[in-house]
């Protein structure tokens, strides 16, 4: 059987949280165990990725309707979830004035994994920063121009 799950519920629209849906998970194996039915494990997880993908996507999505930017990027370890790339390909097509980039799987690596990396090769070539380095949020994505 396939299970539904409660779409998890915060008090921003575009806020993430998945404690409840953990929460839903533990409550719909033991009700189905005390019940005497077997609980696939894949089954399962199913649910669980599809209430939490389809949250995030349209949560997104919703997101970018309200605040219009030019473009999403998909990025970090999580991009290389194929369902998660296939969702926000389909419903990105909401707002198809908005530029959606997905990189390559080898690219879609867990994001501190790749800060430590880049802090040990600069480390290897002497090159070292301060605790005052910002991050510049209107930086425009190489190559292109807005």
């Amino acid at each position: 059987p396939h299970y539904k799950l409660p779409v998890p519920k915060t008090a921003s629209p575009f806020d993430f949280s998945f404690s409840g849906l953990k929460t839903a998970v533990l409550q719909l194996v033991e009700r189905e165990k005390r019940a005497g039915n077997e609980v696939d494990p894949a089954d399962v997880a199913y649910a669980f990725q599809e209430t939490a993908l389809n949250s995030m996507v349209s949560k997104t999505v919703a997101a970018v309707k309200e605040y219009q930017p030019k473009m999403i990027v998909l990025a970090g370890g999580v991009a290389a979830n194929s369902r998660l790339r296939q969702l926000m390909q389909e419903k990105m097509q909401e707002v198809p004035e908005v530029k959606l980039v997905i990189p390559p799987m080898y690219c879609c690596t867990d994001n501190a994994a790749m800060i430590g990396a880049a802090g040990y090769a600069a480390y290897q070539h002497g090159c070292f920063g301060d605790l005052e380095a910002a991050a510049d949020p209107s930086l425009e994505m190489p190559g292109e121009k807005y």
